[in-house]
């Protein structure tokens, strides 16, 4: 593993949280020594500096997954220019990620260094003397284990066997090396059960985890081990009793667009969420993982690399037939939503077609053409970059607003969603549909549907679009079968372009991701010849390459074996 000591200099960047609603600001700090970090202060400051590791990364190693969870999940390509990118993008885009993927790397590497934060600052909090209260130390560790859980819950979904490292061994071994033989998932199970027994309901500042976002994170590892009657009753107690780190009770927001809105960010939905700001003058604590990925040409100071385009699958998908449900058919494909053609157009005189319905959310999610692109304007043909590469989409939902952009840098003060409470609904709908109880969780998918027929994308007071989104009816959820169908459908709609649609491919298994992605990729290739080229989807893909550079680096056990093993296929 990657050897980073946590240095204490004048060139640290520490976190501080502050009682404003923007939780965290970034400002240099002195010099601090070991004796300084042990009284109560200390102690924040060191845990708030794993809570930084969070905002660090570069464009593979970032939390929001838009790369290997929206691209590799085909919610987006990779947009631009053929040859724009770097390769390890263009690998993700085409389903042939190699072993060297610098992506890959970066994401290896960002979740270890958070792992190494928490370990070492849990050996502050573990070793602080009576001067620090016993309630301090006691909720900062269970804040400790949440995040080390995260970061290794990370790890595990993305190269599935890989080294444990917990604050003991850390604390004996600044480089120690592990093998990867063994599943970890015990042990991230085991650490937020410690965590939910020490985090506080509500906490002291917006941005810190309490019980029940660390109950949370414990249920979608569940999920992902299908173990369903654990994580169900789990959720229940989330929908009936959670409430945010404010105390705020948890319930969905009342328009779908507060998820992604500065101005109404942290809010009754927010289970937990990476905070940003742009207050200090570096940006330090700004989100650079969306960099490139705004739109292109004319769009002014919002202009990206045109990165990171909506596929014609999702949007698409969107589409809901004569009753405002979806078309779980796969007859979406069949058609293409009518006027998305960027050819001509020219943000003034633009209008989207109203004769085909569609869900509402479509245009939180994606740009196109006719329909407002927030405060920015009309989009314009210039906005995309080469629509034969990329298509005639945008990427909008975690794209900033003209009022709130950082100009001098073009980063984001927007939190990275990570778990929303409409993720908690849809879970324990599944999870009563995979145990059996398919009827029971048609109340909980409606709560969100419900929610996306109240917010409307505006044009001259009138709605931009054919906007349409009903209920299920309980036809729909008489069988297991056809429950886990539109409870599927809705999280890809529900989270399209939220970096999340391969890890629930992923969840679901082999056979339902190949027959989505070929789908997918059968599909596209009519709208993006690029996609002739594309392999059939292999099962070897489910999981990513463990860096060469860190089997490398790791060498030979004493038994002659390399401590760490590369996943079969690569």
């Amino acid at each position: 593993m990657r050897n980073t000591s946590l240095i204490f200099s004048i060139a640290t960047w520490m976190l501080i949280f502050t009682s404003c609603n923007k939780a965290l600001d970034l400002r240099p700090q002195g010099s601090i020594d070991k004796v300084a970090l042990s009284d109560a202060n200390g102690i924040d400051l060191i845990v708030t500096n794993a809570y930084a590791s969070l905002t660090q990364s570069l464009r593979g190693g970032t939390p929001a997954n838009w790369s290997f969870g929206s691209i590799y999940g085909g919610d987006a390509n990779k947009g631009s220019t053929p040859g724009d990118g770097p390769a390890a993008m263009i690998q993700i885009e085409f389903y042939n990620i190699l072993s060297n993927n610098e992506w890959c790397l970066e994401k290896w590497n960002f979740n270890y260094q958070l792992i190494k934060n928490a370990n070492h600052a849990m050996n502050f909090v573990n070793s602080a003397g009576d001067n620090v209260n016993a309630d301090l130390k006691k909720k900062r560790k269970g804040e400790l284990l949440f995040l080390r859980a995260l970061g290794y819950f990370e790890l595990r979904r993305f190269f599935k066997m890989v080294p444990y490292v917990d604050d003991v061994l850390e604390a004996t071994d600044n480089n120690p090396k592990v093998k990867n033989d063994t599943d970890i998932y015990p042990k991230i199970e085991a650490d937020l059960v410690e965590a939910i027994g020490l985090l506080p309901e509500v906490q002291d500042n917006v941005g810190r985890v309490n019980k029940w976002a660390a109950q949370a994170l414990l249920c979608k590892v569940y999920m992902y081990e299908n173990k369903f009657s654990a994580a169900a009753p789990l959720l229940k107690g989330i929908i009936d009793l959670g409430m945010n780190s404010r105390g705020v009770k948890y319930q969905l927001t009342p328009k779908y667009s507060d998820n992604f809105n500065i101005a109404t960010e942290n809010n009754s939905e927010t289970v937990f969420a990476i905070q940003h700001s742009t207050d200090d003058p570096a940006g330090g604590n700004a989100d650079p993982g969306m960099i490139g990925n705004q739109p292109y040409g004319s769009a002014g100071v919002i202009a990206g690399w045109g990165l990171f385009q909506p596929s014609f699958s999702l949007v698409n998908s969107f589409q809901v037939d004569a009753a405002g449900l979806p078309k779980l058919d796969g007859s979406y494909m069949n058609s293409v939503i009518p006027g998305c053609n960027v050819a001509g157009a020219n943000g003034v005189t633009d209008i989207a077609d109203k004769t085909m319905p569609v869900d509402p959310r479509l245009d939180h999610t994606v740009g196109r053409r006719g329909v407002p692109y927030y405060d920015w304007g009309m989009m314009k043909e210039d906005w995309v970059r080469d629509a034969a590469n990329g298509g005639f989409f945008l990427p909008k939902k975690n794209v900033w607003r003209k009022t709130d952009v950082y100009y001098t840098s073009k980063l984001s003060a927007l939190n990275t969603n990570l778990i929303r409470f409409a993720d908690v609904l849809l879970w324990y709908a599944e999870a009563l549909a995979e145990t059996d109880k398919p009827a029971d969780g048609r109340m909980y998918v409606n709560i969100v549907r419900a929610r996306a027929a109240n917010d409307l994308v505006m044009l001259n007071g009138q709605p931009a679009a054919n906007y349409k989104v009903s209920e299920y009816p309980a036809s729909y959820f008489d069988s297991k079968e056809k429950a886990l169908k539109a409870i599927r459908f809705e999280r890809k709609l529900e989270f399209g372009m939220e970096g999340t649609r391969f890890f629930d491919l992923q969840r679901w298994g082999y056979a339902v991701a190949k027959e989505e992605l070929g789908y997918y990729i059968l599909k596209e290739k009519e709208h993006l010849s690029k996609f002739a080229a594309v392999p059939a989807f292999s099962e070897y893909k489910m999981v990513f390459p463990i860096p060469e550079t860190q089997i490398l680096s790791m060498g030979n056990a004493e038994d002659g074996q390399p401590y760490l093993k590369q996943n079969p296929g690569y």
